[in-house]
């Protein structure tokens, strides 16, 4: 029972040297976690044997939901969830270089993960330059990054900056034997951000960490952590040689002997040890004063006087009581260890309780009122989250601070647009933010309600010479103030013109052809002129529509028969919507009722029973092996629509799909047509290109029942290498 209390405990304690970040209560769920593995596969269940749904590369961030041995459950951006190795995860974000690389080679290839192997999105020219924002744990691979774009390239094929790992060749040559994996060898080994000991400190490494050196030069070397941390430290207290290699059986020969972050009586102590217990130590300091227990894959230090090599009677020990935080927005407290308990009351953000036990995913915990009850340990934390102190601003012009991170709380006070105000942390769910308000008061706040920077409100506006500018957006509301909480004049629409007449940051004064004076945002209209499309399109379907505005409640203009034409002048930014004219008059079609060319009318009718029945199921959950409305996989989902929308039976995997040469293969997207099958190679490494399917639209749009969406959704083929569906069609079969 103590051990697994002391490996509970120790969890607490991620070094800046090597303990694993994959601890149990470093696992909470909700908590974000980063790949620090070069690759790292993804599968259905938490097996290798299950399917892989994916891999994910180094520095990439998902969501913990939760964590059960050497298996993680997570969730990527877009809520699809699978199964790692939990030792390819930190809670530490390994993206902490951000300096400038230079690119070394003509036509340096930057890869979509950090693999030869893996696709090449773009080649970049010598002597650029790009932000480094992370090196893979071999130093093989650095990630860059764009705007919000990141890429790998080989480390051999750039050079870095001072104070990043530098890449192999630009590394000054290892002296002492020190290379690669080192120990540190002295009790406390200070880290700083620079050679010398004036710089930031990072911390301290202690003795029996390891470290990786990537390279030395006089009295410094320069290190990693596990986390992907860098910094310099004297090379005198490090060595190739691994000090932990003691392996000794102590026994605890006094109650409540305290188990220390750090070998220092004045580090924090993450855990008091039962008398007569026994621990593996791996390593004594030099001075003989502590020794270097590991629990598990946990490491910690306890004075060597608080041990014995023989053992003695074990004695039961009371359960820690300790302070811990709330992390929920809103944490609901039972009477018992159950959620169907009588209900207790609620505890919010940032609100401190004791710990007073712990068992199956429940905590037992005393209020300060000495209240006792039972609450998820999920929403709970050690570490007092309290200490954010970030300045943010008031993001509309009357921001209501509430009691509680609750809508309908009392509101503690209204503050205007760019009102300072000091946030202390934010909730596991990011939606609700505590702020101080000083003299030990606290509220809450919506964290959509928050800016980082101060608002521009228009109130510096420059005039400028009357220009002709173009809607940008689908569609843009227009206001009738320069601020996103002002009264609304309306929206504009894609390819429309308005006159600018001036700007301020942010904001642009415009005035329509009625003479209506409004503002919008400046980035969402240009004076280059979208309306450049120029193509003929033919309706899909009987009772094709054409509306005033790109949305389908507004007002119809036109109601068309199957294959009439229209000429389309622009395209919307989602590819969702086609701008049309006819005479001098304009409207809007959908993308997905239109294309460039004619259905057969001897097919039409099944093509229109097809994508009607289709999008009927718009939204129905993704399931995996899925033929039904209750949830459909991808070939699922075709196979149930053709069965019952024409009565052909196709096969049911999309790779018999797709080698079915039964149906005309259609290889160029120039020639698809409204009902094609669409293949795509969405995994590389086997040996089909066939692993997922969807029906074409038209208008370069199909639908599908997408995994990484997590329902049956409409996706655009794009174009160009930056466009995932584009580059891994393989090609179409014509079933109709």
């Amino acid at each position: 029972m103590m051990k697994r209390l002391i490996a509970l405990a120790l969890a607490l304690c991620v070094l800046w040297g090597d303990l694993p970040c994959a601890s149990p209560r470093a696992r909470a769920a909700g908590a974000t976690v980063y790949v620090v593995s070069n690759t790292l596969s993804v599968y259905k269940s938490a097996s290798e044997s299950s399917k892989r749904l994916g891999t994910m590369s180094y520095g990439e961030s998902m969501t913990r939901v939760s964590a059960s041995g050497e298996w993680t459950k997570v969730q990527n951006g877009a809520g699809a969830t699978g199964y790692c190795r939990s030792d390819g995860l930190s809670n530490s974000d390994p993206n902490n270089i951000n300096i400038s690389a230079r690119i070394t080679a003509a036509n340096t290839p930057v890869y979509k993960k950090p693999s030869t192997d893996a696709d090449v999105w773009m080649k970049l020219k010598k002597d650029s330059t790009y932000t480094a924002v992370a090196m893979t744990r071999d130093n093989a691979w650095v990630r860059l990054k764009n705007g919000k774009y990141y890429g790998y390239v080989q480390a051999k094929r750039l050079s870095i900056s001072s104070g990043a790992t530098p890449a192999p060749e630009a590394s000054p040559a290892p002296s002492g034997g020190l290379s690669g994996k080192v120990y540190v060898v002295q009790t406390a080994l200070p880290v700083y951000a620079k050679a010398s000991s004036s710089s930031k400190s990072m911390g301290s490494a202690y003795y029996g960490q390891s470290l990786t050196c990537a390279a030395v030069s006089g009295s410094w070397a320069m290190v990693r952590n596990s986390a992907g941390a860098t910094g310099y430290c004297k090379a005198a207290g490090l060595s190739a040689s691994d000090p932990n290699t003691l392996s000794q059986t102590v026994y605890i020969k006094t109650a409540d002997a305290p188990v220390h972050k750090k070998p220092s009586a004045s580090a924090a102590v993450w855990a008091k040890l039962k008398k007569g217990s026994s621990y593996t130590a791996v390593a004594v300091t030099p001075d003989g004063a502590w020794y270097r227990l590991k629990s598990g894959s946990y490491y910690a230090y306890i004075q060597s006087k608080y041990v014995s090599a023989e053992a003695e009677p074990e004695e039961e020990a009371p359960f820690e009581i300790r302070t811990v935080y709330v992390t929920a927005a809103v944490l609901p407290v039972y009477a018992a260890a159950s959620a169907s308990a009588k209900g207790m009351g609620n505890m919010y953000l940032g609100q401190s309780l004791e710990l007073i036990g712990a068992a199956d995913g429940w905590a037992k915990v005393r209020n300060s009122a000495g209240a006792i009850g039972y609450c998820a340990s999920a929403g709970l934390t050690d570490r007092n989250p309290n200490a954010l102190n970030r300045p943010c601003y008031a993001k509309d012009k009357s921001v209501k601070l509430y009691a509680k991170p609750k809508s309908g709380a009392s509101v503690v006070r209204t503050v205007a647009q760019n009102a300072s105000l000091m946030v202390v942390c934010v909730s596991s769910d990011e939606r609700w933010a505590r702020v101080d308000l000083g003299g030990g008061s606290y509220a809450y706040v919506p964290v959509t309600e928050l800016s980082e920077k101060k608002v521009d409100d228009g109130s510096q506006i420059e005039e400028i010479s009357p220009v002709t500018v173009y809607v940008l957006p689908t569609l843009l509301t227009v206001y009738a103030s320069p601020s996103a909480s002002a009264k609304s004049l309306g929206a504009m629409c894609f390819g429309e013109t308005m006159t600018c007449t001036g700007k301020s940051g942010e904001w642009a004064r415009v005035v329509n052809s009625q003479g209506t004076v409004g503002y919008c945002a400046a980035g969402s209209v240009s004076a280059e002129n979208p309306n450049g499309y120029s193509a003929k399109l033919y309706a899909q379907a009987d009772g094709a529509k054409v509306y005033r505005k790109p949305q389908t409640s507004a007002a119809v203009l036109a109601t068309l028969a199957i294959n009439a034409e229209v000429t389309g002048v622009a395209v919307s930014e989602d590819r969702k919507w086609y701008r049309v004219k006819s005479g001098s008059s304009f409207g809007y079609a959908p993308a997905a009722y239109f294309a460039t060319s004619k259905i057969q009318e001897e097919e039409s009718d099944a093509i229109v029973k097809v994508v009607t029945l289709a999008k009927k199921y718009l939204g129905v959950p993704y399931v995996y092996t899925g033929q039904s409305p209750d949830g459909f996989d991808c070939s699922g989902f075709v196979y149930y629509v053709f069965k019952n929308a024409t009565g052909v039976s196709l096969k049911r995997t999309a790779y018999s799909q797709g080698y079915d040469e039964r149906y005309k293969k259609i290889s160029s997207k120039a020639d698809l047509k409204v009902g094609d099958l669409l293949f795509f190679n969405t995994v590389t490494n086997d040996d089909d290109a066939c692993d997922h399917v969807g029906i074409y639209l038209g208008g370069g749009q199909f639908i599908h029942a997408s995994s990484g969406g997590g329902k049956v959704i409409i996706s655009s083929l794009g174009s160009g290498s930056n466009s995932y569906y584009y580059r891994t069609y393989s090609w179409a079969r014509r079933i109709l």
